[in-house]
């Protein structure tokens, strides 16, 4: 399994955690702490994705350079995430806000995790002896 495809099969769970949490959001005026917990889950969900799209940005590379461009990737969402949450929630007043805040990334992260398992999607081979195999992964170590 590469790690593109990883990472989608962390983001379209994720993405449905947010959608969960933003329906508890706006099932209850007030925000609860299964709500907290449903978006801490999705958090930890999507972080996990973004690692490994960031360990899939460098595949040749060491293993540190590696594990730079995972953290960095996660660092870099997480601070444009967290400026465009505040805009959102200063702009919208109330748990409108906050239940926008959880819907928009419930929707990047299902959508964008949906597109890459189909991208990544296994493709049947023939062989000469008539048998059908997933086809190899190559692998760029030297």
């Amino acid at each position: 399994m590469n790690s593109g495809r990883l990472a989608s099969m962390f983001a379209v769970p994720a993405g449905i955690v947010f959608a969960v949490a933003t329906e508890l959001v706006l099932g209850q005026r007030d925000v609860a702490t299964s709500a907290d917990v449903a978006t801490t889950i999705g958090a930890v969900l999507a972080g996990c994705a973004l690692a490994e799209l960031g360990n899939s940005l460098v595949p040749t590379a060491p293993v540190w350079l590696r594990l730079v461009s995972s953290v960095g990737t996660l660092v870099l969402v997480a601070a444009v995430w967290q400026v465009i949450t505040d805009g959102l929630q200063s702009a919208i007043d109330g748990y409108e806000g906050e239940a926008v805040a959880r819907a928009v990334p419930a929707i990047a992260l299902f959508v964008l995790g949906m597109v890459g398992l189909y991208r990544t999607r296994g493709k049947k081979v023939r062989t000469k002896s008539g048998r059908s195999r997933a086809p190899a992964v190559p692998t760029h170590r030297h």
